[in-house]
């Protein structure tokens, strides 16, 4: 049994001591069967919140009114909850009510999809009712009994199903795929946080084309924001999140500071694919010169350098890494003078006349026409005739 399970069967056996079933529920036991690494677990059991709590000495409270506990154990935090059933659900996401109950079967029929549905006890017994290790067998995204009901009660769940296609390389079950269909606009019931967080989930899946493919025939492109023009992209041949962004951007020719802040992205996201925007039409202008990748930096310049390799079908050129290693001084901060230098030599006023001279000094730096020295830098100001005494 994997050791992530092993360090959490003692919370198991205190709640089956006391007389409770409990059980690993949900995507943990699936990453279990599929072989792939697991980074949460979950824990369903008969016991209620409050006879939870009665036999650990350290929880806290995180939606209690769900049924879930968190239990602290040897330094580690588990979201133990009880079997419940969901009341109706009228605001497309979450249920008014919910009812406790003491059956496992009853607990995993609420689930999103067949392959989630599913339990493990501390000997590894499986407990599927819904098929879902054939399911996963099969590589098929089922939603658990009626799909309809699944979506109507949660409508982020046909988002989550794109994302899981793209993580897993799933194919979206036939009954499943109408469904969404069918439902796609009650998407935008759903918070944007919330669609942004499984949208960027599928943006880093190593199966995003399909996952695209599947989000424009199901028509869920339609009701999020700049999407309607979507079209499959090869965006798992980039690294991060930023880059993917910035492609999807580019190719759908969409403003990246308007499209991210509908999105809901974080201001240093948006700074950042805002820049690998940018750079990528200077370079088409003016090719890569030296103080255009030492001014934007080289994350933001080897990520333009991906993208121009996926948009040209070529393979990356290296010249990022090569310029890079090339270079004197990695940052302006590196270079021998500053601001209070110049101010000293020149015994002038401060103005935008510092930064215009110390991006000539960089760029003299740069292209090796001086060592980055404050004498030698002096000396070839005098040279240049840029010695001028600044009013």
């Amino acid at each position: 049994m994997n050791k992530i399970f092993q360090k959490a069967i003692p919370v198991l056996h205190t709640l089956e001591t006391a007389g409770y079933e409990a059980y690993f529920v949900g995507g943990c036991v699936r990453d279990h069967l599929m072989q792939r690494e697991i980074h949460d677990i979950d824990i369903a059991t008969s016991a209620t919140p409050l006879e939870v709590k009665q036999l650990f000495a350290k929880t806290f409270d995180v939606g209690i009114e769900h049924g879930t506990v968190v239990v602290l154990f040897q330094d580690d935090a588990y979201e133990v909850t009880t079997f419940r059933t969901d009341g109706e659900y009228v605001d497309f996401r979450r249920p008014t009510t919910v009812q406790f109950v003491r059956n496992l079967q009853e607990d995993l029929a609420r689930r999103d999809f067949t392959m989630n549905a599913l339990a493990m006890d501390t000997e590894e017994e499986i407990y599927d009712f819904w098929d879902g290790q054939a399911d996963i067998a099969n590589g098929v995204i089922r939603a658990v009994r009626e799909p309809s009901e699944r979506f109507k009660e949660d409508a982020l769940r046909m988002l989550r199903a794109i994302r899981f296609q793209s993580q897993l390389g799933f194919r979206l079950d036939s009954d499943t795929r109408v469904a969404i269909k069918k439902l796609a606009a009650n998407i935008t019931h759903i918070s944007q946080e919330r669609k942004t967080v499984e949208f960027e989930k599928c943006l880093l899946g190593e199966y995003c084309e399909l996952a695209f493919e599947s989000m424009i025939e199901t028509n869920l492109t339609k009701y999020l924001f700049g999407l309607e023009n979507l079209f499959a992209l090869p965006l798992h041949k980039l690294n991060t999140l930023e880059e993917k962004w910035a492609f999807l951007l580019l190719a759908l020719q969409l403003d990246p500071i308007v499209t991210m802040k509908q999105w809901k992205c974080t201001n240093r996201q948006i700074k950042q694919v805002s820049a690998i925007i940018r750079l990528f039409e200077q370079v088409k202008q003016v090719n890569w010169q030296k103080k255009l990748l030492f001014d934007n930096g080289f994350e933001v310049s080897l990520a333009v350098e991906r993208i121009i390799a996926l948009q040209t079908e070529t393979e990356i050129s290296g010249i990022v890494t090569e310029q890079f290693a090339s270079f004197p001084i990695q940052s302006v901060h590196h270079l021998a003078v500053n601001g209070d230098l110049l101010l000293e030599w020149y015994d002038a006023r401060p103005g935008p006349w510092i930064k215009e001279l110390l991006d000539q000094i960089t760029v003299a730096v740069l292209e090796n026409q001086v060592a980055n020295e404050k004498g030698l830098i002096y000396e070839w100001l005098v040279k240049q005739n840029l010695l001028e005494k600044k009013l």
